[in-house]
């Protein structure tokens, strides 16, 4: 459960500095030691990130106690600041001790997925949003897979938010992975 599934192996979270749905600073460490199950989402999107959130909030409650964390970098830090992005985790009931949401420098969040991860993020001017305030904004074209980010910060595997068996397999997995980190001699830190 440890071990990055083929074609992953290179991919690791980087260090980085962002600031968690507290304004409190938050780095790359949130990840060290502990098996988390990662999204990036923004707080305005109507696509994918309602479906992300929804199947982030299911394996929150159905992983209870096995020491599996949560973690979401928003992609839109003009618009998430802590503040929107903890009103939104609030409106959806979140276990902060045991969900970090992260937002920060638009520059940091793009090294992070673009550069270290290989994903695409950009702007997306074909799907405008309207936002509560009456302005409109541009979809961002994200990651729309759940991440496996084991305790050493490499992904371990990509899952659909919007497959069950993927989703059961994620749920089966974290939990085998968070054990194995767990137990003496695993390295965790």
């Amino acid at each position: 459960p440890l071990v990055p599934d083929e074609g992953l192996e290179a991919l690791q979270i980087p260090t980085f500095s962002l600031v968690d749905q507290n304004g409190k600073p938050v780095d790359h460490s949130v990840f060290d030691g502990r098996v988390t199950i990662l999204d990036f989402s923004f707080t305005n999107c109507p696509f994918v990130c309602p479906g992300m959130t929804a199947a982030m909030l299911m394996l929150q409650s159905e992983l209870v106690g096995t020491g599996v964390r949560f973690a979401s970098i928003s992609v839109d830090p003009k618009n998430d600041t802590p503040e929107a992005i903890r009103a939104h985790a609030d409106a959806r009931g979140v276990d902060h001790e045991r969900w970090t949401w992260m937002t920060g420098d638009e520059a940091e969040i793009r090294r992070i997925v673009s550069q270290s991860l290989m994903f695409e993020l950009q702007d997306d001017p074909t799907r405008p949003i309207t936002l509560p305030d009456g302005s409109v904004m541009n979809n961002i074209i994200h990651p729309s897979r759940l991440f496996l980010v084991g305790p050493d910060r490499r992904v371990l595997a990509l899952y659909a938010f919007n497959d069950p068996d993927a989703i059961a397999a994620l749920r089966e997995r974290a939990t085998a992975a968070a054990r194995l980190s767990a137990s003496p001699g695993a390295g965790r830190r």
